[in-house]
């Protein structure tokens, strides 16, 4: 792609997508560039296939047609659902489920990330028992851990207190 044309550095560009689901089309994307080094915003009414759109940008569902290309492969993206589903478990050891992707990632990591996240005197609570905006901040969490190039958020700031989404 010409510098002049794309002005970013890192970039996920969609050619000629569409993406049906039940005879219906829920995506037609003629061309795009979105970029994948800043923070942008997917709006539109429900329905309009935001969630779509992030789960075919993170990889999760393929075009029926058209291309998804990312500028760099490097790193995996990271996404992070609204409704993300949590295991009878404490709140930390759902977080450290990403061990079970990245061995790497240390019991240190995990009670720092949970200190980043505010969840720090919540760890040991059962993660079932957690509002819905600790869950939101536990899944991020995960995707903190994973340190992806590009983090996806499904309706980010959706049942999070105005202190948090600040």
């Amino acid at each position: 792609m010409d510098r002049t044309q794309n002005p970013f550095s890192k970039f996920i560009e969609l050619k000629d997508v569409i993406v049906n689901s039940n005879g219906r089309t829920i995506l037609n994307i003629p061309h795009a560039i979105i970029p994948a080094d800043r923070i942008c915003a997917c709006i539109g009414p429900n329905g309009a296939g935001k969630t779509t759109l992030l789960k075919l940008l993170d990889g999760l569902i393929k075009p029926d047609s058209g291309s998804v290309t990312h500028s760099s492969n490097t790193h995996p993206s990271s996404l992070v659902l609204h409704h993300t589903p949590m295991i009878k478990a404490s709140a930390r050891t759902n977080i450290a489920m990403v061990r079970d992707v990245d061995p790497s990632i240390s019991l240190e990591d995990i009670d720092a990330v949970m200190l980043q996240i505010g969840l720090g005197n919540l760890a040991n609570s059962p993660a079932l028992k957690l509002s819905a905006g600790e869950r939101q901040k536990l899944c991020l969490g995960r995707a903190i851990l994973q340190k992806p190039h590009l983090v996806l958020l499904d309706e980010p700031t959706a049942n999070l207190d105005p202190n948090t989404t600040d």
